[in-house]
């Protein structure tokens, strides 16, 4: 390929493999894969594996043991007034009580036990309910409505909303750490509980939400650390495993005075339920299969707050970017190399580009996302893989029309599976067995058949000798008037190139035997073939200029095989000594002396094919052709 052929290829590839990236732009602003994103988001997970959990993030559950000893659910809030105590004792530093307490129960004594003991406790936050509006609009989500704790809890302890939003695929990744209430910020249940484990008022809380309040906020920075927010106010959680990561204390037992106070010091205490009968539980990227309730999903929201940090996300633009540089940045090079070796660099990236992910998240907890630059990169493998197919057609039904002409069939097919790049057109030294053939008699034919009945005899003539040259392996160089020329063991290498040429020289006389009795059955004419054949070096390839070549031989063995022709009586085939000294013993040939041509200073030995066709020679000829394939 020239160089002018590499830079359009290079520019055509280029063109292609941009628009494929601006394809896959389209579908990364749209997030048409989201649920294979998705799973790969919690493949990522699952690589990393569990890590330690905040140290200090501590689970009461109320599990079916507890609902064994205390009874049926709900209990009487005494008892939650006890554990209150016992955690007090404990020295806590935060207690989050992740259990609906809306409505005044039928013990007001209860309850008020239960406010006084949130009175006299540490910090402690209660839940409230606020189902999210379902918007795509960037900003907050608003709430539908909130219900909030017992007005006397609300005296002595904060509150937040627990409310989660699953993905599509009923997968919890993200919580929503603030929502928009009538024009002011709301925290959730688990940044409450983070600030009152750090010692923080809830108005200082809203004061620091209050500065961040924006209509489409992109963070929220909690101590120096900025967690980053979706359209929807939410962060990805950092979980740190799977259900059973957290420590997890029999809420009865806490409550029977089974472990010492010093178990709780400077503990963020959750307390929820911890039973598949109660109901609140979810699926997260570290578990699948195995349901993870809902005090564990807030553990791990207060394991991200406090010790892991935030998973910052790669922006749109960036992913934008990514895949329309690997579109066009990769197309040209799948193009350029072969088939296996672009599939291997298309692995070769693609687990490169996989690795790179990988590394990012398990050590910096970034989250590069890589569903649409491999996709983007499998497209261009394929894209590529096809482009080269249909020009690889293209090119077969070009050699095909090219050489289709001049050479036998099952030369184009033998051309075809070496490739064209093979064939070294354009000029190049080899040895080739030459074969001129032309008709005696001519003249006096012409004289006395009309033009038309003229040229049917030159196509029949013509017709043989194609047949002839094709059966026998050669390429049909051209015709010149009533004369034929034929190159042997070009453009594909042909072992014995000598002996086929003789032998299609003895096929044109055996065939033209008919033509001959035709042709003097209508003009009384005995027409002739005058051949002959020379084996020799020569320059063969795509001769003339740019804009008008032709496949064709240069050299003096061509010369010698012309000159062999013009001087072959009618029906003779003559025949050099270098093409004698391939075959002799193959075909029946004879010793016809010495002559004189033009441009050869000496006299040149030839031979003829034989006339005699015996019964020997015959069976010799068909041995040798049988063995040479």
């Amino acid at each position: 390929m020239s160089g002018k052929s590499r830079r359009v290829s290079f520019i055509y590839s280029l063109a292609i493999g941009a628009l494929l990236g601006l394809v896959m732009i389209f579908f990364v602003y749209f997030n048409l894969f989201a649920n294979l994103e998705r799973n790969a988001f919690d493949l990522l997970f699952s690589i990393r594996g569990s890590e330690e959990p905040a140290p200090e993030v501590m689970v009461v559950g109320i599990t079916e043991g507890c609902l064994e000893e205390l009874g049926r659910w709900p209990w009487e809030r005494d008892i939650h007034a006890r554990l209150l105590d016992i955690l007090k004792e404990g020295e806590a530093a935060a207690v989050g009580m992740d259990i609906i307490i809306a409505e005044p129960s039928a013990d007001p004594s209860a309850d008020a036990a239960l406010i006084e003991a949130t009175a006299r406790g540490g910090p402690s936050v209660y839940p409230a309910e606020a189902s999210p509006e379902t918007s795509t609009v960037p900003g907050f989500l608003r709430p539908q409505n909130l219900v909030l704790p017992l007005p006397g809890l609300l005296e002595h302890a904060g509150a937040g909303f627990i409310n989660v939003t699953p993905d599509g695929d009923g997968i919890l990744r993200n919580s929503i750490l603030w929502m928009e209430h009538q024009g002011e910020p709301l925290a959730s249940f688990d940044l409450a509980l983070w600030a009152a484990a750090r010692g923080m008022k809830e108005a200082e809380l809203y004061e620091k939400l209050d500065s961040q309040f924006t209509p489409a906020p992109e963070g929220l920075t909690l101590e120096n650390t900025s967690f980053p927010l979706d359209r929807g106010g939410r962060t990805l959680i950092n979980y740190s495993g799977g259900p059973g990561s957290f420590p997890v204390l029999p809420y009865h037992l806490v409550v029977d005075g089974a472990y010492p106070p010093s178990t709780f010091i400077d503990k963020v205490i959750l307390v929820g339920y911890y039973a598949p009968g109660l109901g609140d539980y979810y699926f997260t990227p570290h578990s699948k299969d195995t349901p993870m309730y809902g005090v564990e999903v807030h553990a791990n929201v207060l394991h991200t707050l406090l010790q892991a940090g935030p998973i910052h996300q790669a922006p749109l633009s960036t992913v934008m970017a990514l895949v329309f540089f690997l579109g066009a940045g990769t197309m040209p090079l799948f193009r350029a190399l072969k088939p296996l070796w672009s599939f291997l660099c298309f692995l070769l990236i693609a687990a490169g580009f996989f690795a790179l992910a990988v590394y990012l998240f398990d050590s910096r907890s970034f989250y590069l996302e890589s569903t649409y630059p491999l996709i983007t990169l499998g497209l261009g493998y394929v894209v590529a893989l096809g482009y080269n197919f249909i020009l690889e057609q293209r090119d077969k039904q070009r050699v095909t029309r090219l050489f289709g002409r001049y050479v036998a069939p099952q030369v184009v097919e033998e051309i075809l599976e070496v490739g064209e790049e093979n064939l070294k057109l354009g000029g190049t030294r080899r040895e080739v067995t030459l074969l001129f053939v032309d008709i005696r008699g001519f003249t006096p034919l012409s004289e006395r058949l009309s033009p038309e009945e003229v040229v049917e005899v030159l196509n029949q003539f013509f017709d043989l000798v194609t047949a002839s040259i094709f059966e026998n392996r050669g390429t049909l160089d051209k015709f010149m008037g009533d004369a034929a020329m034929a190159i042997f063991n070009a453009p594909l290498h042909e072992k014995d190139h000598a002996y086929w040429a003789v032998k299609a020289a003895r096929d044109i006389v055996q065939k033209g035997k008919l033509l001959q009795e035709k042709v003097q059955e209508i003009s009384g004419v005995t027409l002739n073939f005058g051949i002959g054949i020379n084996t020799g070096y020569a320059v063969v390839g795509n001769i003339g200029s740019e804009n008008r070549m032709e496949y064709t031989a240069i050299g003096d063995a061509v010369n010698l095989a012309a000159r062999l022709e013009s001087n072959a009586e009618p029906g003779q085939v003559l025949i050099s000594e270098s093409t004698y000294q391939a075959v002799a013993g193959q075909l029946p040939l004879d010793y016809a002396g010495k002559i004189s041509v033009k441009g050869k200073a000496e006299p040149v030995q030839i031979y003829q094919l034989s006339s005699e066709n015996n019964e020997s020679s015959e069976k010799a000829a068909a041995a040798t052709e049988k063995s040479q394939g």
